[in-house]
């Protein structure tokens, strides 16, 4: 839900100056929660590794996104190929240097190079088994770093111009969570609603 709220914030934004419209909007905030689900076929043990992971461990874990695009893009359903495609591509970086393609730039598309970011974004403000969560505006620095090679610079604008309305969603997000549970939250989703 969070990395759907912030994608949502960011992908509005950009809506106002590349025209985009209101069904793209909604399609990048249905579908971005889907760009990890290629985890599911990594091993437990390399998820949930509390130290760094191997040269071998690193491998298999890169191996997720072609698994995410695998699940996805066999769907009948063709809003999912959005999905497919953020789940493939969500690890490519603006420089080419990403995987696992290695491809650069504008030849990722839009909502994947949202994705990348807010995927960022969230994984170092959030605890993990193997660090603690890193002071949202420590990460918003490491965003602004990685501006043209990382990220695009045009996401890092507005990433960094609606950075308090994440702060906003993110809270959002707890509250709903420690009130409702995080199961009742999910079946709010319309995606969910669909399957």
């Amino acid at each position: 839900q969070r990395i759907a709220r912030y994608a949502r914030v960011i992908t509005r934004r950009l809506a106002t100056e590349m025209h985009l419209d209101d069904e793209y909007v909604e399609h990048v905030f249905l579908y971005s929660p889907l760009h990890d689900i290629g985890k599911i076929g990594i091993p437990d043990h390399i998820l949930k590794k509390p130290g760094p992971l191997t040269p071998e461990e690193r491998t298999i874990m890169q191996e997720h996104p072609a698994i995410g695009a695998r699940l996805l893009g066999d769907s009948t359903v063709p809003e999912l190929l959005l999905a497919s495609d953020i789940a493939y591509t969500h690890h490519e970086r603006f420089d080419g240097k990403g995987y696992p393609r290695g491809i650069a730039g504008e030849g990722i598309s839009l909502a994947s190079r949202i994705v990348a970011l807010v995927d960022f974004y969230d994984a170092l403000t959030m605890a993990r088994c193997y660090r603690p969560a890193m002071d949202e505006n420590v990460v918003a620095g490491m965003v602004l770093e990685g501006s043209g090679n990382h990220f695009d610079p045009e996401i890092v604008r507005v990433f960094l111009r609606m950075h308090p309305r994440l702060l906003e969603a993110k809270a959002k997000v707890s509250e709903r969570v420690a009130l409702d549970g995080p199961l009742e939250v999910l079946r709010e989703n319309k995606l969910w609603q669909q399957i």
